[in-house]
């Protein structure tokens, strides 16, 4: 058994912004039973890799490239990747613009087939189509095709932030029927259809060009992220202009039914002007929600009760500004927080009651750090 296989090993996946020292995707070995990394390698060279995803088997990478102009066009590009399993390098397959400025976030089906691309300056998301593997050569065609793209228009209450709408993430629905598209501009997330091309062999996924349903926040709320509970019906929001979750209950459709809760996540009202909410993860067993607040720079921990409703247990410093991304790691035993204004990553063990201590030996220095994934 190689060390790629054991349970005790696995690899930390770092993205970050290369207009300052970053040079692209890095890699750590990541020990399992101590939460320490090891061997730090640049394992692609990249613009701006601002997030980044793997497939389920952890054999396909998929980076945006979060830039204005790619190749002489309007907006950034989106890169798929093999990853070598043994060595953690990363071969481009292909690089594709997504004919949207300054995209930020992306997201794979379970199944590899599909990804969604979520272009933050433009307004709009786009479908493309993996590659599949031949069945007779086990071989991964090279290039993305792009589906389709969609535009979102409105503006919010917030002059500076929302003049326009503003697209940051997606997900797809724990039931799978459903993309979840959260509009930070337009103060809204939308649901849009999944549907499988039944004419094609490699299953594309199609989409309606019109939502089925939508959640409307309150003005001014600006949405960023959201997580599904593992085993209730209730997505959780985090509202990026308004330092709050959102938790909604959802209909036996999984549709959105109503609000259950809204709560603020700053530990003083007073920094509500100066602080943005950024990553929101739960932990397996949705027991835990963590969340991180860039202004206040810390890492507010929510109990999640028996109703589904949250109560704030903590609020960790997280010992670095900006902290624009959080991650768990694959056990749940460790947090780690990619504080982007500092150039570093900073490790938490985490408690049997869900809360924070702080582990300096876990702390990582990578520059203007955006994005953490295990793998």
């Amino acid at each position: 058994m190689g060390w790629h296989e054991s349970n005790e090993k696995s690899m930390m996946y770092i993205g970050c912004y290369t207009t300052g020292m970053g040079e692209g995707i890095y890699c750590y070995d990541y020990s399992r039973k101590s939460g320490r990394c090891s061997e730090k390698r640049v394992v692609a060279k990249i613009e701006n890799p601002s997030y980044l995803t793997f497939s389920k088997e952890g054999d396909l990478a998929v980076a945006v490239s979060e830039l204005q102009n790619f190749q002489g066009r309007n907006g950034g590009a989106v890169a798929f990747y093999s990853r070598d399993q043994i060595t953690g390098m990363l071969l481009l397959n292909s690089l594709e613009g997504t004919l949207g400025k300054d995209p930020c976030h992306v997201f794979i089906d379970e199944d590899a087939c599909f990804l969604f691309v979520s272009n933050y300056s433009e307004g709009t998301f786009n479908s493309f189509a993996l590659p599949g593997k031949k069945k007779e050569t086990g071989i991964i065609n090279q290039r993305l095709v792009l589906l389709d793209t969609i535009q979102h228009n409105g503006v919010g209450t917030n002059p500076v932030r929302q003049e326009k709408a503003h697209v940051h993430y997606t997900s797809i629905s724990p039931d799978h029927n459903y993309l979840w598209v959260v509009d930070l501009g337009i103060d809204q997330v939308l649901l849009y259809p999944i549907k499988v091309d039944a004419d094609s062999n490699n299953e594309k996924a199609l989409l309606s060009r019109e939502p089925i349903s939508f959640i409307k926040m309150e003005d001014g709320y600006g949405p960023r992220h959201l997580v599904f509970h593992p085993t209730h019906p209730i997505v959780y929001i985090i509202q990026e202009l308004a330092s709050r979750i959102v938790g909604v209950l959802l209909d036996e459709k999984g549709f959105p039914k109503e609000v259950l809760q809204d709560i603020s996540i700053l530990s003083e009202e007073k920094m509500s002007k100066e602080n943005s909410s950024a990553a929101i993860k739960i932990d397996k067993k949705g027991t835990y929600i963590y969340a991180s607040n860039r202004g206040e720079d810390n890492i507010v921990v929510l109990r999640v009760l028996e109703d589904g409703r949250l109560k704030i247990i903590q609020w960790a410093p997280c010992d670095g500004k900006n902290p624009r991304d959080i991650t768990l790691s694959p056990d749940n035993n460790f947090l780690f927080c990619a504080n982007q204004s500092s150039d570093c990553i900073t490790g938490f063990a985490i408690q049997e009651n869900g809360t924070l201590v702080r582990q300096v030996g876990l702390d990582l220095p990578i520059p203007s750090p955006t994005c953490i994934k295990f793998v």
